[in-house]
């Protein structure tokens, strides 16, 4: 799953999600990203922080 975070409070709300599902969370800040060999495999969390640059 990709979320895309427009405010410091989209992000709060993923965390608190990701920590209560016990879900992991790989950040995205709007540089280079390979999904490939990051840690958003199986049933976890990409966080895109580019809207907030």
């Amino acid at each position: 799953m990709i979320v895309y975070a427009e405010t410091i409070e989209d992000v709060q709300k993923v965390v608190e999600y990701a920590e209560e599902s016990n879900i992991a969370i790989a950040v995205r800040s709007g540089g280079h990203y390979y999904q490939v060999a990051s840690s958003i495999t199986g049933n976890n969390i990409s966080l895109d922080l580019s809207g907030l640059l």
